[in-house]
């Protein structure tokens, strides 16, 4: 413990839902400020009977800008043997599990740190856009899209190292505010004028493992997709193994290590979970802590 590292990137979208019966709010100029009434508000919400809820969020000036700092918690029950004057008996006890994040609304990034307790990748993700979508939705008529940031350059590595390809699928959010790929903004801002979809959905396939993946035009989509804006996977044969594997962007997420100096050892040991949980927090507010996470920003937004 006492490290805050290994934060997973996280990027959203707003996507607009389309015509509604009653007039929605304005969606803020700045548009990743949409999700802040879900984050300020400490929303709580139901999922499958689990209970979550955003908490502690509060806005952390660094620079010019600004970060919105809080958690993701999720309720578990804990059953705990407590001793009675006769017996040892069960009693159930809420056990919250979270999951810290820093939310950068100019650029649309969210960095969820790494939890196995509150769950996987996809469970972070998912638990997210719930929540958000459960205030964006009815306010703004426009929904909410939360994806990892694909690690650049393993989509080709794998079809590169691959014998036989049997499927490609590349899953691409309809065009949000973003400086993605031009060729592919375009071309998927058109389909939007037609059809009004929120993702765009393309599957190639060959039963016999002899898929042809041309690098142009594929290499605009997964452009695209490589800045947080969809998800792709891949079905292939590997040059070694010769065996069928499955390969997806979610699988090979960015994950963005910070290491943090000046941690009290020995009072770190005296620390209770619920002490040491705090300490994170107060550490991931911390000034010269965020402009980690401001520099990464800078080398990853395209400069147009």
């Amino acid at each position: 413990m006492g490290n805050v590292k290994d934060f997973y990137v996280l990027r959203y979208f707003v996507v607009d839902e389309g015509a509604s019966l009653l007039p929605p709010k304005k969606v803020p100029d700045i548009k990743g400020e949409t999700i802040l009434e879900a984050l300020l508000s400490n929303t709580r919400w139901e999922t499958r009977g689990t209970e979550f809820q955003f908490i502690g969020f509060s806005k952390e000036p660094i620079d010019e800008e600004s970060f919105y700092v809080g958690k993701i918690a999720k309720l578990k029950k804990a059953h705990l043997g407590v001793e009675t004057s006769e017996d040892i008996v069960d009693q159930e006890a809420d056990d919250w599990k979270a999951v810290i994040l820093i939310v950068d609304v100019k650029n649309q990034f969210i960095f969820a740190r790494k939890n196995s307790k509150f769950g996987d990748l996809s469970h972070i993700c998912n638990s997210i856009q719930k929540g958000i979508n459960n205030i964006v939705i009815p306010e703004y008529n426009h929904k909410v899209f939360v994806e990892p940031l694909p690690s650049k350059g393993k989509f080709w590595e794998v079809v590169e190292n691959s014998e036989k390809i049997y499927k490609v699928e590349l899953v691409m959010i309809s065009p949000n505010i973003m400086e993605t790929n031009k060729t592919a903004r375009n071309a998927l801002s058109d389909m939007k004028n037609l059809f009004n979809q929120d993702k765009t959905r393309i599957i190639m396939e060959n039963s016999e493992g002899k898929l042809i993946v041309p690098y142009e035009p594929i290499d605009d989509y997964v452009d695209y997709i490589e800045e947080g804006e969809g998800r792709w996977e891949l079905v292939t044969a590997d040059n070694k193994t010769k065996k069928k594997e499955k390969y997806t962007s979610d699988g090979t997420p960015e994950i963005l290590d910070i290491d943090v100096e000046d941690i009290d050892r020995e009072n770190e040991k005296l620390m209770d979970n619920r002490q040491i949980e705090m300490y994170e927090v107060e550490m991931s507010k911390n000034n010269n802590f965020l402009k980690k996470f401001k520099r990464y920003i800078e080398g990853k937004v395209r400069k147009n």
